[in-house]
């Protein structure tokens, strides 16, 4: 009698259970939206982007020399200016245009453009693939 009383109680618990969770179904999961690529930009483009976009003005290391001598920044993508000489503080990390175009750099002005810097990042390491026998 005490099992069967057992029994019963487990079996209500197993039902009250399924009933709860759906019948021991498992909920479909949301549909997955993925964002279309979107295209790259050709070369033109990231320079108007850059030329529209540009925060150098608002730099320290920016001086009224550049204005005079006819620049206008965006030095990620023209690279080195010919009258910044000194760093004093550099608002690339805080440039829209750093975001867009996934930049990692700064100091663009003296150190040369996201070009340059990507030649110098690769070649420590083609230099160690050489050396390495590769």
């Amino acid at each position: 009698m005490l099992n069967r009383a057992i029994v019963i109680a487990l079996a209500a618990t197993f039902m009250a259970g399924a009933v709860m969770c759906g019948g021991g179904e498992t909920p479909a999961p949301p549909p997955v939206t993925e964002t279309p690529p979107q295209p790259e930009m050709t070369p033109e483009q990231k320079l108007e982007f850059v030329a529209a976009n540009c925060g150098c003005a608002k730099c320290p290391s920016w001086t009224p020399a550049c204005a005079e001598k006819g620049e206008k920044g965006g030095y990620c993508a023209v690279g080195k200016s010919t009258v910044i000489t000194e760093e004093k503080g550099c608002v690339c990390s805080d440039c829209p245009v750093t975001a867009k175009l996934g930049l990692k750099w700064g100091y663009y002005c003296t150190r040369g453009s996201a070009e340059d810097m990507v030649g110098r990042e690769a070649a420590p390491q083609k230099e160690k693939k050489e050396e390495a026998g590769g």
